[in-house]
């Protein structure tokens, strides 16, 4: 019953951005710069990793600004979203660099566990944080049951990205979700 995340693939911006990677003097730069994205992940607005970067890969500094941004958001998409960790292909677009997303798939994948784990242990949570929820009811016609639609739309821990996951759902299926939030307040209550 769930519909569609808003986000997908990554727009043309931040693909181009990415194609910025095709500039660095080895494979192991491109990891380290990956893994430097995730450690500072937090301070998404700090140049001093941006500096670094376009030293290295030898570009301007605004468009290293933009390569750490994509380079972030892929991180978080596939730590928190993704839930195949065998084939991240799916982020990318059609036309993307072969070479660079085998190349960029092979360090998500060989990273992945250890972002994830890291990312839950510094209690600081890069998860996406819900921001509203909204819905609607359509009548069923005669024979048919009413249905919902949900949507439920959250912000990025930095706010930068909003992205809504829209939900058609039974009353069956409904009364379902209502009976689990429910046992996860209570699960709550009973912890504090």
């Amino acid at each position: 019953f769930l519909v569609k995340q808003s986000v997908a693939t990554f727009d043309l911006k931040m693909s181009t951005s990415l194609l910025t990677l095709l500039k660095a003097p080895t494979k192991r730069a491109v990891e380290e710069f990956f893994c430097e994205c995730f450690r500072t992940r937090h301070n998404s607005h700090d140049r001093v990793v941006a500096e670094s970067a376009a030293k290295l890969f030898g570009v301007p500094v605004e468009d290293a600004v933009q390569m750490r941004t994509a380079v972030t958001r892929l991180i978080r998409e596939v730590i928190h979203f993704e839930k195949d960790d065998r084939q991240f292909s799916h982020l990318f677009a059609e036309n993307f660099h072969a070479d660079l997303q085998a190349l960029i798939v092979r360090v998500l994948q060989h990273y992945r566990a250890e972002w994830q784990a890291a990312s839950i242990a510094d209690g600081v949570s890069t998860m996406p944080q819900y921001a509203k929820c909204s819905w609607q009811v359509q009548r069923g016609s005669a024979g048919t049951a009413s249905t919902l639609f949900l949507s439920i739309d959250t912000n990025d821990a930095d706010a930068s990205q909003e992205r809504a996951v829209n939900l058609r759902l039974s009353k069956e299926q409904l009364a379902s979700m209502i009976g689990s939030l429910n046992r996860i307040k209570d699960k709550l209550s009973s912890i504090t």
